[in-house]
């Protein structure tokens, strides 16, 4: 559950662990974000995460389900992503995204997300829920939101 902070906005929604709903949760984040500068970067990053979701946590499996939490004050953003838990942790990137590839070489498939998200966040961190829930979070500066008619 999330804390209520003085001049948060939080949306959450509930997805299908299915590949399909990947794009949903992509939309729905962008959508909220329309007016934010961080509004493409943070539903790139909630792709990221849901897609990590599905392929890694028990929300893949039949049934399973994803949420999607977006938080926004003041120049920021927060994204949340609540997989229903597995049997690894995420590995949060401690290198630069650049320096984990060889040069020339394909890259190895899995874990290089978690790069681009932590290469586009000022934070970035994961804790796993006594119920086996785990989440994912990423945060983003953003720059001041427009309001429409402002220059008037």
């Amino acid at each position: 559950m999330t804390r209520r902070r003085c001049g948060v906005l939080c949306w959450r929604r509930t997805f299908t662990g299915t590949p399909e709903q990947v794009s949903a949760a992509r939309r729905f984040t962008r959508f909220l974000l329309a007016d934010s500068s961080a509004a493409d970067d943070a539903a790139w990053v909630v792709g990221e995460l849901a897609t990590n979701a599905i392929k890694y946590s028990r929300s893949g499996a039949e049934g399973g389900v994803f949420t999607v939490e977006v938080l926004q004050w003041r120049h920021r953003v927060q994204i949340q992503l609540i997989d229903a838990g597995g049997d690894g942790e995420p590995i949060l990137p401690t290198i630069d995204p650049a320096t984990a590839v060889p040069e020339r070489r394909e890259p190895p498939e899995g874990r290089l997300g978690l790069y681009g998200v932590g290469a586009l966040a000022c934070l970035l961190g994961a804790h796993q829920h006594p119920d086996g829930t785990r989440v994912v979070w990423a945060r983003l500066e953003t720059g001041p939101a427009s309001v429409t008619g402002a220059g008037r």
